[in-house]
C-alpha cells in the first residue's frame, strides 16, 4: 500500500520547481509525512539550485501557509507552466523560496 507520494517538477532555467501531487494516506496524516515529503522535495531543489517551489492546489491551502508558502497570482509561475494554467480550476498558487 502506498501511503504517501510527491512529485518534484524542475525548471532549471528559471530556478523554479513544482511540488506537485503531495498525498498522505488519512491514516497516516498525524504521523508528519507530508512534513518528511516537504523536507525531501526542497533538499532535491537545494541540489537542483533552485530558489523557489511553488504548488498549485484547490484543497490544504491552510497547511502549505503554516509551512512558509505565500500566494501569488499566475504571472509569477514559470512562463511555461502560465500556458498550462488552467483557469477553471480555480487552483490557488502558492510559493516557498528555499535559497
Amino acid at each position: 500500500m502506498i501511503i504517501a507520494c510527491v512529485a518534484l517538477y524542475d525548471y532549471i532555467e528559471e530556478k523554479s520547481g513544482e511540488m506537485a501531487c503531495l498525498a498522505v494516506h488519512p491514516d497516516y496524516r498525524n504521523l508528519s509525512r507530508g512534513e518528511k515529503l516537504l523536507k525531501h522535495i526542497t533538499l532535491q531543489a537545494k541540489n537542483l539550485n533552485l530558489e523557489k517551489l511553488f504548488i498549485l492546489t484547490t484543497r490544504s491551502t491552510h497547511w502549505f501557509l503554516e509551512r512558509g508558502f505565500f500566494p501569488v497570482k499566475v504571472d509569477m509561475l514559470t512562463i511555461k507552466k502560465q500556458a498550462l494554467y488552467n483557469y477553471q480550476r480555480c487552483s490557488k498558487i502558492l510559493i516557498l523560496n528555499i535559497n
